[in-house]
C-alpha cells in the first residue's frame, strides 16, 4: 500500500500545474470564434448572395423551359454560370473570409493553450493521448484547407473539372469532421479528471462539445445532396442526358447548393452556440481557480 502511495505521490508530482489564469485563455478564444461564426452569418452576407445566384439561375432555367426546353450545352452552360457567380462571390468577399478564418483559427489556438492546461489535471497516459490526438487534428485541418483549395480550383475550370470538384467535396465534408472531434473528447477527459471545484465549468464544456457532435452530422449533411450530382454531370459530358433529365438535373443542382447553403449556414450558427457554451465554461473555470 505505501508503494502504491508513493507511486499515485509521484504521479500528482510530474502533472504540470495550472496556472492562476486557468480559463481565460479559452474564454478570449471563445470570444474569437464566436465573433468569427456570426460575422460569416449574419454580417459578411455570404448565404444571402449565394441564394441570389441561385434564384438567378432559377429564373433561367424556367425562361428556357417556356422556350421549348434545353437545347444542348444549356445545362452545362446554367452550371457554369452557378459555379462562376460563386466565385465571384468569394472573390468580392475574400478579405473578410480571410479575416473570419484568422480569428477562427487564432482561437482555436487559444483553445488549444487552454486544454493543454487543463490537461495538467489528468493522468499521464491521457496526457501523451491527447497530444498526438492534437497534431492529428491539426493535420486534419490542414488537409481539409488544401482540399477546399482544389474543389475551389476545380471550379473555375471546365464542366469535367466541376464535375470532378463536386465528387471531392464529400471527401472535403469528411476531412472537416477531424478538427471538430478533439473538442468533444478532451470535453469527455474533463468531465472524467476535471479541475477542482469547475464541476460547473466542465458541464458548460460538455455542452459544447454536444453542439460540436451536431456539428459534425451536419457537416456530413449538408454535402450529401451536392455529392449525389457528380454522376449526373458527368452523364451531361458524355451527352447521355437527354433534354427530361438535363431540366431535372440543373433544378436538381439548384436545390442540392441551396440546400447545402442551408445547413453550412445552420452548422456556422451551431459552432457559435458551441463556442458561447465552451466561452462561459473556461470563464467560470477561471472564476472557481482565482476564488
Amino acid at each position: 500500500m505505501a508503494g502504491l502511495s508513493s507511486r499515485s505521490s509521484q504521479e500528482e508530482s510530474r502533472r504540470p500545474q495550472a496556472p492562476l489564469s486557468l480559463g481565460w485563455l479559452g474564454f478570449i478564444g471563445g470570444l474569437l470564434k464566436v465573433v468569427s461564426a456570426l460575422y460569416l452569418v449574419f454580417i459578411l452576407g455570404l448565404f444571402s448572395s449565394v441564394k441570389s445566384v441561385l434564384a438567378s439561375a432559377e429564373r433561367l432555367a424556367l425562361e428556357l423551359e417556356s422556350q421549348g426546353g434545353f437545347e444542348t450545352g444549356d445545362a452545362a452552360a446554367l452550371v457554369a454560370y452557378i459555379t462562376g457567380g460563386l466565385r465571384s462571390i468569394i472573390a468580392e468577399n475574400a478579405l473578410g473570409i480571410g479575416a473570419a478564418l484568422f480569428l477562427w483559427i487564432l482561437g482555436t489556438i487559444l483553445f488549444s493553450r487552454e486544454w493543454e492546461r487543463i490537461a495538467g489535471y489528468w493522468p499521464s497516459i491521457a496526457r501523451r493521448a491527447f497530444s498526438i490526438f492534437t497534431w492529428l487534428s491539426r493535420l486534419g485541418a490542414l488537409a481539409a484547407g488544401v482540399a477546399t483549395g482544389l474543389v475551389l480550383s476545380r471550379l473555375s475550370g471546365d464542366m469535367s473539372s466541376i464535375a470532378a470538384g463536386v465528387r471531392l467535396s464529400y471527401i472535403v465534408a469528411t476531412l472537416y469532421l477531424l478538427p471538430l472531434l478533439p473538442p468533444v473528447v478532451y470535453s469527455l477527459l474533463s468531465l472524467k479528471y476535471p479541475p477542482p471545484s469547475s464541476r460547473a465549468g466542465v458541464l458548460l464544456l460538455l455542452a459544447g462539445a454536444v453542439l460540436y457532435v451536431y456539428s459534425m452530422y451536419s457537416v456530413i449533411q449538408a454535402f450529401r445532396p451536392i455529392s449525389a450530382v457528380a454522376g449526373p454531370l458527368e452523364e451531361v459530358l458524355r451527352g447521355g442526358l437527354n433534354q427530361h433529365s438535363e431540366t431535372e438535373l440543373v433544378n436538381g443542382f439548384i436545390e442540392a447548393l441551396r440546400i447545402l447553403m442551408d445547413r453550412v449556414r445552420n452548422t456556422l450558427v451551431a459552432l457559435a452556440l458551441a463556442s458561447a457554451f465552451y466561452t462561459l465554461g473556461f470563464a467560470v473555470i477561471g472564476f472557481r481557480r482565482r476564488s
